[in-house]
C-alpha cells in the first residue's frame, strides 16, 4: 500500500467532512505546558524543592529503587504538584471535542495529570501509559488506598503507612522508572493500526517503549505532528505544525470551523528562553521526508556507540596485555 501524501488543508477538509473518523492521539508533556503545572528543571521548578536531598541526578526521584528507600523527596515534590490547580489546555479540549463529534479512536498519553478527563474525554478512550493520580496503593503489599487520604499525608509531609500491612509506604498509581507500564498500554496498542489519522502532540517520541507505537501506524495514514521540534518517525512522512502548541491547536480548530472557548494559559517561568521568540510565534506547516532528516542523527549516534565500543575493546585489550606482562614478570622473578 502506497504512503499517503496529503497536505494540511486536505487533512482538515477530510476531518471537517467526516471522511476521517478514527483519529488517534499520541501525546506528551508539551500539551500540559500552559496548564499551570510546575515544571521540573526551572530555578523555581519541582527539582529545586528537593535538591537538599542531594540526589545523584534529577531523575532519581522517580526511580522505584530510590523511592523504596526514601519517600520524602517524592512526597515533597507531590506537595508542590498538588498545591497548584492546573486546568486543561486547548490541546486537551481539542481531543475531547474530536470525541464529542464521534471521530475519536483513542488517546495514548504519557502524562499523569489527567487533564484529558477534566476536558471531557471519557476514561475508556484514554490510556495514561505512565499511570495516574486517580488512585494510590501500598508499595509493599499492593493494598488500595484513597488518593485523597494520600494527598492529606503529603500536605502534612508525613509518610503514609499502609493501613493493611502497616509497613509499606503508600504511593500514587504512577509508573516509576524501573516499573512496567500501565497494562492498558499493551492491551490497546492494536487500535493504532485502525487509525485513519494520527496526531502526535507535545512529545519528541524519544522514550521507549512509547516511541515504538509509530511502527504500528498504517502507511496510508496521515500524521500531523504538533510540537516545537521535529520528531523522528522512521520512514514516515508527516505534517509538522511547529512553535506554540496551543496556537496551532486553536488555528486548527478555526480551520475546521469548530467553536472553542478562550482558555487561559499559564506557562512555567522558563518556557520562553528568548522573549522575542514569544512575540514571534508563528503557525508553520512543513512536510518532512523525515527519515532523510533523522537518519543523520541516528547514524551519528550509532557511530558514537561504535566508537565507544571500539574504545572499550581497546581498553580491555590493553588491560589484558598489562595483566599478561605482569604474569610474565612474576614467572621471571620466580626463575631467579
Amino acid at each position: 500500500m502506497e504512503e499517503v501524501n496529503l497536505s494540511y488543508k486536505e487533512v482538515v477538509e477530510k476531518i471537517k467532512n467526516k471522511q476521517i473518523n478514527n483519529i488517534l492521539f499520541l501525546t506528551g508533556a508539551g500539551i500540559s505546558t500552559s496548564s499551570g503545572i510546575p515544571d521540573f528543571r526551572s530555578p523555581n521548578g519541582l527539582y529545586s524543592k528537593v535538591q537538599k536531598y542531594k540526589l545523584e541526578y534529577p531523575e532519581q526521584i522517580f526511580e522505584i529503587k530510590y523511592f523504596t528507600k526514601n519517600q520524602m523527596p517524592f512526597y515533597e515534590m507531590d506537595k508542590e504538584f498538588f498545591s497548584n490547580k492546573p486546568h486543561f489546555t486547548s490541546a486537551h479540549y481539542f481531543m475531547a471535542e474530536v470525541n464529542r463529534r464521534e471521530q475519536l479512536l483513542f488517546v495514548f498519553s504519557q502524562n499523569v495529570d489527567g487533564l484529558e478527563l477534566e476536558a471531557g474525554l471519557p476514561p475508556e478512550k484514554l490510556c495514561q501509559v505512565h499511570g495516574n493520580y486517580r488512585g494510590a496503593r501500598c508499595q509493599k503489599c499492593g493494598f488500595k488506598h484513597d488518593i485523597n487520604k494520600y494527598k492529606e499525608f503529603v500536605q502534612k509531609q508525613v509518610i503514609y503507612k499502609c493501613e493493611n500491612c502497616k509497613r509499606g509506604p503508600v504511593r500514587p498509581n504512577v509508573v516509576f522508572f524501573g516499573e512496567s507500564l500501565d497494562k492498558g498500554f499493551t492491551k490497546n496498542t492494536y487500535k493504532i493500526a485502525a487509525a485513519d489519522c494520527v496526531f502526535i502532540m507535545g512529545t519528541s517520541m524519544q522514550v521507549a517503549p512509547f516511541n515504538l507505537t509509530v511502527e504500528k501506524i498504517s502507511k496510508n495514514v496521515p500524521v500531523i505532528v504538533i510540537n516545537r521540534d521535529m520528531v523522528y518517525l522512521p520512514y514516515k512522512k508527516y505534517i509538522h505544525l511547529k512553535n506554540d502548541i496551543d496556537d496551532n491547536i486553536e488555528k486548527l480548530m478555526t480551520d475546521l470551523g469548530w467553536d472553542f472557548p478562550k482558555i487561559e494559559r499559564n506557562y512555567p517561568s522558563n518556557w520562553f528562553t528568548d522573549p522575542q521568540k514569544q512575540e514571534e510565534t508563528k503557525i508553520e506547516e512543513t512536510e518532512h521526508e523525515n527519515f532523510s532528516y533523522s537518519s543523520g542523527y541516528y547514524n551519528n549516534n550509532i557511530t558514537h556507540l561504535q566508537d565507544n565500543q571500539e574504545d572499550k575493546e581497546a581498553t580491555e585489550k590493553n588491560e589484558d596485555q598489562e595483566e599478561l606482562n605482569n604474569l610474565e614478570k612474576k614467572f621471571e622473578d620466580l626463575d631467579v
